[in-house]
Order: structure tokens, then C-alpha cells, then sequence
């Protein structure tokens, strides 16, 4: 339920905030609730890490792309892929 996530993501918030030093482990599926939920994801495939990304300038394309195929998307000549 919404309100169920707003709340859990209220108290992460909270905590992080008191919490310098604590790091929060997020398992999702939702696109939106990663990125605005992290500063750095790592996308897993198999039981493997195949991508650290920074939230800040990650896509929702970058991040379909290593979730379902766990390789980087092409890089075209308007954008830079890590």
C-alpha cells in the first residue's frame, strides 16, 4: 500500500539523517523507488554485481537494460555511459 512505502521511507530518512555513519540496504523492483530512494545503486543478476551507479545521473533505460541483460546499454554520441 502507498501509504505503507511513504512511511518506511519516511523512517529510512529519519535514520540516515541521525545516522552519519549507517548504510541502508534497499531491494526493489520499482524504478522510482530506487532512484529516488539511493544515492549509489548496485544492480545484482545471477548473485552478482554487475553495476554500481550513481543515482544522480542514471536513467531508467540504463538501469532496464543492466537488470534485464546485466550489461551496459550502448552509448550513443548525445549521452556517456559508465
Amino acid at each position: 500500500d502507498v501509504g505503507a512505502k511513504r512511511e518506511i521511507q519516511r523512517l529510512i530518512s529519519e535514520l540516515v539523517a541521525k545516522e552519519r555513519e549507517v548504510g541502508v540496504l534497499m531491494v526493489s523492483s520499482e524504478m522510482e523507488e530506487i532512484i529516488e530512494g539511493s544515492n549509489r545503486i548496485m544492480i545484482m543478476r545471477d548473485g552478482e554485481s554487475v553495476a554500481f551507479l550513481d543515482s544522480r545521473s542514471v536513467t531508467h533505460g540504463q538501469l532496464m537494460m543492466y537488470m534485464a541483460s546485466g550489461a551496459a546499454p550502448e552509448a550513443t554520441t548525445d549521452e556517456e555511459v559508465e
